[in-house]
This record gives C-alpha cells, sequence and structure tokens, in this order.
C-alpha cells in the first residue's frame, strides 16, 4: 500500500490488484470534552479507483483520505478496510468468509523506515485478517522480481518512484549497501 496507489501480486499470476489508495467516508463529528462518543460517524462510501473519482464531487459531507502519507501510515481504520477489500477482490471472498481461509501476506515497506512504523503497518494487515505477514524492503523486493536473487555477484541500482517519496538504493549481496 502506498501513498497513492495499492498493489497486490500473486506468485503466478503477476499483479491482480491495482487501484487508488483513496478511500471516501462521512465526515466525523468533532466532539469537544469527556462526554464525546468513541464512534460518531465514518461511514465508508467508496474505496480504490471509484474513491479517487469522488474526490472533487464537492459534498461537504464526504471527506478522501489516503490513510498512507509519505509512506508513513497516519490513518489505521481506513487502511485496515483497504486491506479488507483487496483480499476481498483479490481471492474472491464473500463477505461471509470462512475463518480458515487467512492468507500469508509478503508486504514491501519503504527501506527507511523505523522499527516502530513497521510494525504499525505489520499490525494493519495483521486486523484485516492475514495469519503471517513478512515484512521486506520494497528494494529489496523489487531487486528480487528482477530475478537478480540473493546472491549477486555485482551491486544493482535500484530506484522507487512514488508520489510522496522517493527511494534510491544500491543492492548487493541481499542488502542495502548505501
Amino acid at each position: 500500500m502506498g501513498s497513492f496507489r495499492t498493489r497486490a501480486v500473486l506468485k503466478n499470476k503477476g499483479v491482480v490488484f491495482d487501484e487508488s489508495s483513496a478511500v471516501v467516508r462521512v465526515k466525523r463529528k468533532r466532539y469537544l470534552g469527556l462526554s464525546a462518543p468513541r464512534s460518531s460517524g465514518g461511514r465508508y462510501v467508496a474505496m480504490g479507483d471509484a474513491a479517487f473519482g469522488m474526490q472533487h464531487v464537492g459534498a461537504k459531507h464526504l471527506e478522501t483520505i489516503f490513510p498512507v502519507q509519505a509512506g508513513v501510515l497516519v490513518d489505521v481504520e481506513s487502511a485496515v478496510r483497504i486491506v479488507v477489500e483487496v483480499i476481498k477482490r483479490v481471492y474472491e471472498v464473500p463477505e461471509s468468509r470462512p475463518k480458515f481461509l487467512r492468507p500469508w501476506v509478503m508486504l514491501g515497506v519503504g527501506a527507511f523506515l523505523n522499527d516502530l512504523e513497521v510494525r504499525s503497518i505489520r499490525r494493519v494487515v495483521m486486523e484485516a485478517g492475514v495469519e503471517t505477514v513478512i515484512a521486506v524492503p520494497n528494494l529489496i523486493a523489487a531487486s528480487l522480481e528482477l530475478g537478480e536473487g540473493l546472491g549477486w555477484e555485482r551491486p544493482v541500482v535500484i530506484m522507487d518512484v512514488g508520489w510522496q517519496k522517493s527511494e534510491v538504493a544500491i543492492v548487493y549481496k541481499g542488502g542495502i549497501v548505501a
């Protein structure tokens, strides 16, 4: 899940999901004081490309949210909704999905995120009903996709150009050198 796009790749099928990371929901009421209710609205209207198309509709009661900004998770609830939607669409799971269907996910994270940020992203994916989450830096995952493997004879320069953040690294023997 990136700042602008969310992609899902299956092993023998390639890219099976590629849509916007946008979510449109009804605006939450702002309460002040100790008597504020815990949940005050926030019903989700649209996700993905449909939500991105509604971004400039002009309805005052709707808000468009991008849950990841500059590689950092900023809205946990919306991020969980997106991950659940991706799992439903990729595996074609009905609404009343059986509890034993819990996929394993290899998650690409920013190469220069700290442990706290990686843990928060892993927690979001686990809340969506995933059994195991393996977090791999995006740059390492891209080099593996290129077929370079982990024991290269030469260094490879990998560039990850994103919407709000870009990363460049030299990858050699399965690790980021610079």
